[in-house]
Order: C-alpha cells, then structure tokens, then sequence
C-alpha cells in the first residue's frame, strides 16, 4: 500500500495533492492523499488518514482531521491563520499494519495585524501587599492578525489604570510568541483597589484592556461570614440519611469574595457533616449535612463553620487601616454552643486557633491584616472566625393540642382555637409538614390549611382556628389532620357546640 497523489501510471508516491500551493493571508485550500495499492489502484476499504503541518502545530493554521475515506481518497482543508512564509503539511495512515506516509508545501503571504485581546488574569483577586497572601496576577493577552490567527512578533506595551498604593507591573512590554500571546505580573500595592492592564500592540492604535482585578485583604473578616442551612428543620429524628445543605459565604473587610479555594471547616453536635469545602470565585462552598447518631436530647444540632480570617473594625477616619481612633470587634476562638446559652462551656467543642490545648477569649488586641494601631495591634495578623446555625432534627410523631378542648358560643357567633403542634422533643414540626382543619358542621372562618415554615424556633408551632356558627343549634367537632413530608400522619380534635 502507498500514499500520495495521482493514479495508475501518474501515481506519484509520497506527495500531497495541494489545490493552490501559495495562499494569502487566512487563505485556505484542499489537501488530497490519494491511497493505491502495488498496481495503482485506489483502496476500497475506510481508513482514517491524519494530517497537520508544522503552523498547525504552533496554532498559526488549521486542517482537517482526521479524514475517513473508503474511496482512497482522503481530502481535507487547510487554512493559513497567521502562519507565513513555507509549511510543510504531512499526511499519514496505517493501511493493513503498515504506516504509509506523503507531504506537501504551501507558502503563505505577509499578514497584517488585526486586534489583541485579554485572555486572562490568573488569580483575579490578589492580596495587599505584607498580607502574606497572593500579591501577584499573571495577566495574558493575545495578538491576533487579520485573518484571527496567532501573530507572533509584535511588541505589546502595558499600563496600570492605576498605581495607588504602590501597584507596579513588570515587565512592561513583551513579545508575542508563536501562539500570540504576551503576558505581564501585577504586583499588588498597600491600599484596597480595583485595578486594569491596559495592552498596546507597539506603534499602533491597537490596544485593549484586561478585565477588573481587585487589590485586597484577601482573608475573611468575621462580620462578613455568613452559614445557610437550607433546611432549618429537616424531618430527620426518626430518619438516617435526611439530607440538609449548608453554605457559607466569605467575605474581606471591603465586601468582595475571598480568593476561590479558602478553605472552611464544619463541625456537628448532631448527625454527620462533610469537614470542609473551599470557596469558589464567588466566595461561597457548601458540604451536606446527613441525619444519623448521635442525635442530641434536645433535638437540636449546632452546626459550627469556622476559618482563618481577620477581626472586623470600624474604619472611623476611613484611611483604610485600623488605626488610633478605629474600634473593633474583639474575638476568642470560636466553639460550637451546644447548649445555646452563649457562652463557652466547658466540654464544647472549639477552634484550638493557636494549639494551646485550651479555649482563648478575647484578647483586647487586634488581629488583621491592615492594624496600624499604636498599641492594639496583635501578634498575629490572622484570627480565627466562625460562624454557627442550629438545626432542628424534628421528629415525624407529632403531638396535636386543641385548646380549649370544648368550647360553647352563642347562636350564630363563633369561637376561636389554638392548635399547638411538636414532636416527641417539644420542638417544631418538619418543614413543610402541612395541616388541615376540617369541621363536621358550622363553617371556618379564615384559613383551613397551613404549612409549617422552613425555621428552627425554639418550641412547638402554633396557629389559630376560627369557627362560625351558621345559626342552627348543635353539637360539632373540629379536626386537625397533620401530616409530615415523609407521609407520618397525626390528628386532635375538640368539639364545639352553638346554642339556640
């Protein structure tokens, strides 16, 4: 078997055919590799032939591939995108175990500058300058010529749209290699900002700009850390397996998302927790809560998300440091409140921030980034922060009480009940437990359904029932039906009688 161009007696092994063999700029054109056998006779079975050439290789052009072919001919388009000068295009194929091989030139004409373009900035968000974060981003750009292929070649010069606080850039002007692209590193500077790379094709108009970075602490304060639970009160006592997901949002001193990947950490009095998640661009993760053992006495599980962050101050000369003046709010290690009571207790679980073995409080200093106080600056310029939520693990047996449990109202009045609903721990309902109030004379005035809310309140739910009297005088019963998402089913009742 043979590859290359032509059939029969003008079979030419080895060689392409290449419909125009000098192309302008994005200029395309067909490539064929003809297979034969031994007498010149084209292949009849499908084989897949690959093609590329030494510009498709450095992202200057384009072809197709692989082709299928079951003819013996195999023809693909190729497509100059900024490559110039010579390129030699390769075919080839495995035809019965044996590779068979041809190749072709095309030149290509002179291309001329078309655009640049922002790629990216890696990462987007970097920390002051000391933090000990992240104080640089690799900014990227791309030159591309008229045709929308990589230029290589050209001088790119770059700006800062601002240098407040010392924010510099190097180098400030690069070359564009094979693949077009230039890059540069912004160094971060001492003060909160947003800032953009300007890039300039070298003795052109031709620029554009980067998009937005942001210049900040880059560590989470504790009054912009925030634990959603979006179940509050999950039909989970009597249940393994009930699923909750929490999430928490971070955020610096100046509002806007950490880094992606700062890492949380959660803790559970009650069921399972997943350990730890880390924050995406927009500053939030979540983990799944599982219903399981233990389950607390109470029914109520604190759920505790803590991380390496900063304390929160108030800027009061707003200079953007804390400093002489500014106050702050002062924290200890955080620990989960198993008994609500808002105090650390001895046994509770806390964040051993510092690894001494016991619970620190506060400690009348400042721990952050940004302290340039005379006296109340810290040891650290991290803190330990967190932030806790309860969730009530609500039982599926629910205790229906009607008070009164009789009641009696004049003719053609009415008279009013309180439904009291909890679970075998006192506590609410699941979410979205519904309720039905029926009566088996007279009329209710007002609602007869209702549903029990997403909340984790300490103690029963409660509602109120009116019944109006429709002036007949007798004896009737009013019913609660209760019933829980996982289909458990509890009723009360109490009668009602109107006189004549």
């Amino acid at each position: 078997m043979r590859m290359g161009k032509g059939t029969g007696s003008s079979f030419v092994e080895g060689q392409l055919q290449i419909a125009v063999t000098s192309l302008s700029a994005g200029g395309s054109t067909s490539v064929t590799a003809t297979l034969v056998d031994a007498n010149g006779v084209p292949y009849q079975q499908s084989v897949d032939v690959s093609f590329t050439s030494d510009c498709v290789g450095t992202g200057n052009a384009t072809i197709t591939s692989p082709v299928t072919t079951t003819t013996g001919y195999a023809t693909a388009t190729y497509t100059a995108k900024g490559c110039q000068g010579t390129d030699t295009i390769y075919a080839s194929a495995t035809v019965e175990g044996a590779t068979v091989t041809a190749s072709g030139t095309v030149s290509t004409g002179s291309v001329s500058l078309g655009s640049i373009q922002f790629v990216s900035a890696d990462p987007a968000i970097i920390g002051l300058k000391g933090s000990g974060l992240t104080e640089t981003s690799l900014v990227t750009f791309k030159v591309l010529d008229q045709s929308g292929g990589p230029m290589k070649g050209q001088t790119v010069n770059f700006s800062l749209s601002t240098d407040v606080g010392g924010l510099s850039l190097l180098p400030a002007s690069a070359v564009s290699g094979d693949d077009g692209t230039v890059t540069t590193v912004v160094h971060s500077g001492s003060v909160h900002t947003s800032v953009r790379v300007a890039a300039t094709v070298d003795n052109t108009g031709v620029g554009t700009q980067s998009a937005e970075l942001a210049v900040g602490t880059g560590l989470p304060d504790q009054d912009s850390f925030s634990l959603a639970l979006g179940t509050l009160n999950p039909e989970a006592w009597d249940v393994d397996g009930a699923t909750v997901t929490a999430t928490a949002y971070l955020a610096d001193r100046f509002n806007n998302p950490v880094p992606e990947g700062t890492t949380v950490t959660f803790v559970t009095e009650g069921g399972k927790i997943e350990g730890a998640c880390n924050t995406d661009a927009s500053g939030q993760c979540s983990v799944t809560w599982t219903s399981q053992a233990p389950r607390p006495a109470d029914g109520r599980s604190t759920i505790l998300a803590y991380a390496v962050g900063e304390e929160s101050f108030v800027d009061k000369n707003g200079n953007g440091v804390f400093d002489d003046g500014d106050s702050f709010t002062d924290l200890g290690e955080p620990y989960l409140d198993a008994n609500e009571n808002g105090s650390y207790d001895l046994g509770e679980f806390f964040y051993d921030f510092n690894k001494n073995g016991v619970r620190d409080g506060p400690d009348g200093k400042y721990e952050g980034v940004l302290c340039q106080h005379s006296t109340l600056c810290g040891s650290s310029s991290t803190a330990p922060i967190g932030v806790s939520s309860v969730l009530v693990m609500a039982g599926s047996n629910i205790a229906v009480t009607i008070s009164p449990a009789s009641a009696t109202f004049a003719n053609g009045a009415s008279t009013s009940f309180t439904v009291t609903l909890e679970d075998v721990n006192h506590g609410v309902p699941p979410a979205g437990t519904t309720i039905k109030a029926e009566v088996s004379k007279d009329k209710i005035a007002g609602p007869s359904t209702f549903t029990v809310p997403n909340t984790n309140g300490v103690g029963p739910f409660s509602f109120g029932v009116t019944v109006e009297g429709d002036g007949t005088a007798s004896t009737g019963l009013l019913t609660i039906t209760v019933t829980t998402p996982g289909g458990a089913v509890s009723y009360g009742s109490a009668s009602f009688t109107e006189q004549p």
